[in-house]
């Protein structure tokens, strides 16, 4: 975890914007939070972004739940932080 806090503080620090290309799916820890922090995300239609920690009972603290509202909404990111049904 601190090796993942160092990356996702060092991508909100850089003074160059930071491009996330999304071809599939960006879940987890690495995936969905990294692409998050970035300035602009270009995804393919079939991309997926999701936590799944919530799937397992677990808080999305690995910057999601804090990050998506920002970027989405509340509504919409409590779509995404919610267990799938």
């Amino acid at each position: 975890m601190p090796e993942a806090r160092r990356i996702v503080f060092r991508m909100l620090e850089c003074d160059k914007p930071i491009i996330a290309r999304v071809n599939g799916h960006a879940v987890g820890t690495w995936r969905d939070g990294c692409a998050t922090c970035c300035d602009i995300i270009i995804a393919a239609d079939h991309a997926k972004i999701g936590d799944p920690h919530v799937n397992a009972g677990l808080v999305a603290g690995d910057g999601g739940a804090l990050i998506w509202p920002q970027l989405i909404g509340f509504a919409r990111a409590k779509e995404y932080c919610s267990p799938a049904t």
